[in-house]
């Protein structure tokens, strides 16, 4: 799988050099392209794009509120260039068939048909996916998904899985109590040891329940922070 990261760099050049770190240690993914650490000095420049267009699987075009570029001396944004790259990217990848998936970043929106040149209109018939600030990790994961074709799974929110965490701890508390009442009975009805003996004292009992709960609650928490952080 060969990812093409399409952007402008007066626009989203952090998140697009964020986005193509996380996917290239996505194992799935063999090759990501970004531009400025994939074309070597003195390189041919619309060369190499076509290039690595053409033997890219996905094409990722990453839109910030800037990426259509500064207005031009005829009054149009620098994407009705000809000589505009992003436009050529663009307008390559969508010319090749390929698969073109819109990444609406800083709180961008979708541009209309009216706002871009006609050779690129078909980009707005793509569906987008929004990468925020503050998901971004989560956000990021459902991009892997759609790029690998993955069965999205079910992403529970911070708040359910806290209370998950919870409900798991009481319950493993609640276990844990039960089983140490049945062996102290036991214990003492067949054994006629003392109750103390048989539980090795409260400190015993509590630190059983501690390991217990520590077990319990590790992949929870691994889990919570996946959300959190």
């Amino acid at each position: 799988m060969r990812v093409f990261i399409s952007y402008r760099r007066s626009d989203s050049k952090d998140v697009a050099a964020r986005i193509a770190d996380n996917l290239a240690m996505t194992p799935e993914i063999d090759h990501v392209f970004l531009d400025v650490d994939s074309i070597a000095h003195g390189e041919n420049f619309p060369d190499r794009l076509n290039s690595e267009i053409a033997r890219a699987d996905i094409v990722l075009a990453v839109i910030g509120p800037r990426w259509r570029g500064a207005i031009a001396a005829n009054d149009k944004p620098r994407i009705f260039s000809d000589e505009d790259f992003v436009r050529r990217e663009i307008e390559m990848a969508l010319g090749k068939g390929k698969r073109v998936i819109p990444c609406l970043v800083d709180n961008a929106e979708m541009p209309s048909a009216e706002t871009l040149p006609a050779s690129i209109h078909q980009l707005v018939e793509r569906n987008a996916i929004t990468l925020r600030h503050t998901s971004f990790r989560v956000d990021l994961e459902i991009l892997e998904d759609s790029i690998l074709n993955r069965k999205r799974e079910l992403r529970r929110s911070p708040r359910r899985v806290a209370m998950g965490a919870v409900w798991r701890f009481l319950a493993g508390f609640a276990v844990a109590t039960l089983i140490a009442i049945a062996i102290a009975w036991t214990g003492v009805r067949t054994m006629q040891m003392p109750l103390e003996t048989i539980l090795g004292g409260r400190v015993m009992l509590a630190l059983f329940l501690l390991i217990l709960f520590a077990v319990c609650q590790y992949r929870t928490f691994v889990h919570l922070r996946r959300y959190l952080s």
